[in-house]
């Protein structure tokens, strides 16, 4: 290239310095002519503190990438207006569409249109609040919606104000609801409104363990036993 064009312009190479130190140089190099004898003019800037940055940048952007990846459920980091930044592997397995499709993309797109206005309502109560659990559904390419608990957090993403979004799905979850027995749903519907398992055993005339056992039924009903979910805020999800 320098023979050639007569230059090279900021070229990376390595270099050994004398106490076989090696360091990155961004190299540039020039040919003149002075009294028809050729020189080369060479001005070598040390990047080695640069390239250990970036590299260890590009390192924390693929562990980071790596666990994101790794979350159960579906993952996704949005902007005010709804815009996808970040979403996760899941993502895009669960809806049927590429991440080149998912970047074009808004919530509101992937939102069935009859909650779409609610959706809106909850996400800017979200950016408010810092923290939302809210269950809607998710639509799929194929055009099925998915039932999905949603947790909302308030986040800096690279200097702008954005949301983390997590979902579970539970489509399993609110089909079995209907397996719960009246006096399930009758606790159930207690423990959505805040109410304590003493209070309830005194409300329902009945003892502590007898409420302390509906719960455990109910959790194993809604398949929520080891989903770590707590189950006050994932009831009321579902009104």
């Amino acid at each position: 290239m320098l023979l050639r064009d007569g230059q090279c312009l900021n070229q990376e190479f390595r270099y050994r310095k004398r106490k076989g130190e090696v360091i990155t140089g961004l190299t540039s190099a020039v040919l003149i002519e002075v009294e028809n004898r050729r020189y080369t003019i060479v001005l070598i800037m040390d990047i080695t503190d640069q390239k250990r940055a970036q590299e260890a940048l590009i390192q924390d952007q693929v562990y980071m990438r790596s666990i994101i990846d790794s979350l159960p459920g579906i993952f996704c980091i949005v902007d005010q207006q709804g815009g996808y930044l970040i979403w996760n592997r899941n993502y895009g397995k669960v809806t049927g569409y590429s991440n080149t499709e998912i970047s074009s993309m808004t919530v509101m797109d992937r939102t069935p249109a009859p909650d779409r206005k609610a959706v809106s309502e909850k996400m800017r109560y979200a950016f408010e609040q810092e923290t939302l659990f809210e269950q809607y559904g998710l639509v799929c390419r194929d055009g099925t919606v998915r039932d999905y608990l949603f947790n909302y957090a308030r986040m800096d993403y690279q200097g702008r104000l954005c949301l983390i979004v997590n979902g579970l799905d539970i489509s399993e979850q609110k089909q079995t609801q209907d397996n719960l027995t009246p006096q399930e749903i009758q606790v159930a519907d207690l423990i959505r409104k805040g109410k304590r398992t003493k209070e309830i055993a005194d409300m329902l005339h009945t003892s502590a363990s007898t409420i302390g056992t509906h719960r455990n039924h109910i959790r194993e009903k809604l398949n929520l036993k080891k989903e770590g979910i707590h189950l006050r805020s994932y009831l009321q999800s579902l009104h």
